[in-house]
């Protein structure tokens, strides 16, 4: 898997991969009964029944080793071409997490486990981070769903299991490319090879009150390092304010990653901005059925208030069952503050900074749920007004009002897709 060339001092740091040293020790079977763990494992726990055996979960079986657990595992990182505690010095050194510590048994295939409790206990379970789909919260135990459709129970708490994941899906992130990145150092229009615009003043199907133009550089521009939106108080084409929407689509299209976007807020009663997908093709149907993912959504009226949100055909406002987050946020519109959304196969993550507050799993109930597995773009834009955004009325005095744009990034979280 290729990692972030600005990792690479620190991660070459700690992984001395020595290919000789390899061939020598699976040559003489040091590591447990010629078994090396692998993607097909699930999981591994000491046995119950024997104290003296590893129990192993693999898709299609499950066996016993003799073998202890935590030697297990230091054997198996070994033959990958690397020790435990460089392994686990590794991930502390750059991530902090010296409770629980996720190891990555193998960085070429990025196989990643991760135990429930501590790591040398009998009561510890290896979970193969790789392969798990989901996870659900019950009474009295966490259920995991693995790819395949092996399902286990487990009496650690949902809160544990959700934390060390969480701890994975940024280990992962560490490792994945940046693909695009905008830290706007020229001056003018926005780019024309990444930025395109949505254009006029039909209320949006929200009864908004912009009308949103194309190239103006009254409405956006890039200067000194930022990208600017600015709505302002005039009147233009039946229209009360003008604006900008601006979309990558067709340009930058993306499934699956990790999207960061540093930016400061407008201020005041009627303003709606928003930093939000929408699918390329909508191939699911019309709005809400190919989805839409709302990284950052901020309304005047509640102005210590920030908003993640997912629209799909089972769960939107319609139904009273919208899927949604809010967190406060301390002076969003006088600094600047990192708006991020992790993507993947399984869950949708959205964050404040470096504080995660909506989480938003794949239940795998249909594209009625999940239709988040087609390419979708980013807008960036200023509402005024709308059945949102103007529920409290609009304060035409504070305009005009900016949001404004420090850098845009994008990983691919190493996660391999085929073209669609």
């Amino acid at each position: 898997m290729a990692k972030n060339s600005s990792n690479s001092t620190n991660f070459d740091k700690y992984l001395c991969f020595n290919m000789s040293y390899i061939f020598l020790y699976v040559e003489r079977g040091i590591f447990v009964e010629g078994y090396i763990l692998n993607s097909d494992v699930l999981c591994f726990t000491q046995d119950i029944d024997d104290e003296k055996k590893v129990l192993i979960v693999e898709k299609n079986k499950k066996f016993n080793i003799d073998a202890d657990c935590f030697k297990f595992i230091k054997k198996c990182c070994m033959v990958y071409g690397h020790s435990y505690t460089m392994q686990r010095q590794f991930v502390i050194d750059i991530f902090n997490y010296y409770i629980k510590t996720p190891i990555i048994v193998s960085d070429y295939n990025m196989i990643i486990f991760f135990p429930t409790a501590a790591p040398n206990s009998k009561e510890c379970i290896w979970i193969s981070y790789n392969n798990i789909d989901r996870y659900v919260k019950e009474k009295d135990y966490t259920k995991i769903f693995f790819k395949g459709g092996k399902v286990i129970n487990i009496s650690t708490s949902f809160s544990t299991i959700d934390s060390q994941i969480t701890k994975c899906i940024k280990i992962e992130k560490y490792f994945g490319n940046l693909i695009w990145e905008e830290e706007f150092n020229y001056e003018g229009l926005p780019k024309e090879s990444d930025w395109g615009y949505d254009v006029g003043g039909n209320g949006w199907g929200n009864a908004e009150l912009q009308y949103y133009t194309e190239k103006n550089p009254d409405n956006v521009y890039v200067e000194d390092g930022k990208l600017t939106i600015t709505a302002w108080n005039e009147a233009y084409d039946k229209n009360e304010y003008t604006s900008t929407r601006l979309v990558t689509r067709g340009k930058k299209d993306f499934l699956y990653g990790r999207i960061e976007v540093k930016a400061k807020l407008p201020k005041g009663k009627g303003t709606w901005p928003a930093i939000w997908m929408m699918p390329t093709e909508s191939v699911y149907g019309d709005w809400p059925k190919s989805g839409e993912i709302d990284i950052m959504e901020h309304v005047g009226f509640d102005q210590d208030t920030i908003h993640g949100t997912v629209h799909t055909e089972k769960y939107y406002w319609k139904n009273s069952n919208q899927k949604s987050a809010q967190i406060k946020g301390e002076e969003v519109s006088d600094t600047f503050h990192t708006y991020s959304l992790e993507w993947t196969p399984k869950v949708i993550k959205v964050y404040f900074d470096d504080t995660l507050y909506f989480t938003y799993q794949n239940e795998n109930s249909g594209k009625d749920a999940w239709p988040f597995d087609q390419k979708f773009y980013l807008i960036l834009n200023i509402a005024v007004g709308g059945a949102w955004g103007g529920q409290q009325g609009i304060d035409a005095d504070v305009f005009p009002q900016t949001l404004e744009i420090d850098s845009i990034k994008v990983y691919d979280l190493g996660i391999k897709v085929e073209d669609k």
